[in-house]
């Protein structure tokens, strides 16, 4: 057995049946996820092999580069599918914790009150809710475009953000 970092490296059989991944599409606490067919079969992997996967397998599994792979990851970590086993590590589980449903970003929290009593608001809601620069509110509200919290509506000046 082959280590690596103190830890034995992980052997996934990668050949999953399509019926292993039907069935943990059609699991009702993944549905509402929207994840990618290469995260569920991650998830599918990582269940099967105590509930843990390197970076490397799941860029093996996928085929992704290095870079889109840890995104991949990061976009499951955010949405509180799974963490990283450590500050640094390449290592990471399925959150016990996951009980299907994604966790908020702490900005959409914030957010939320105005949300609901607007029903949208503009980058200058954002920065004086939040706190933030014009810019930091743009990356902020972005992010949460990009991960599926809000909807983009307009442009420039006139762009407005609702939830999804």
């Amino acid at each position: 057995m082959v280590r690596h970092h103190g830890m034995a490296e992980m052997k996934f059989d990668l050949e999953l049946t399509e019926r292993d991944v039907q069935q943990l599409a059609t699991a009702d606490e993944v549905v509402a996820l929207n994840l990618t067919g290469d995260q569920k079969r991650i998830l599918v992997c990582a269940k099967v092999h105590g509930g843990r996967f390197k970076s490397r397998e799941y860029q093996k599994l996928t085929g992704l580069d290095m870079y889109r792979a840890l995104m991949s990851i990061r976009n499951m970590i955010r949405r509180g599918i799974v963490r990283s086993t450590g500050k640094g590590s390449r290592v990471y589980e399925i959150n016990k914790d996951f009980a299907g449903a994604p966790v908020e970003p702490p900005e959409l929290v914030q957010l939320l009150p105005e949300l609901q009593r607007k029903g949208e608001l503009g980058n200058s809601d954002v920065t004086s809710i939040l706190k933030l620069d014009r810019q930091a509110a743009l990356r902020v509200t972005r992010r949460l475009v990009r991960d599926g919290w809000l909807v983009r509506e307009g442009q420039r000046k006139w762009t407005r953000y609702r939830l999804r």
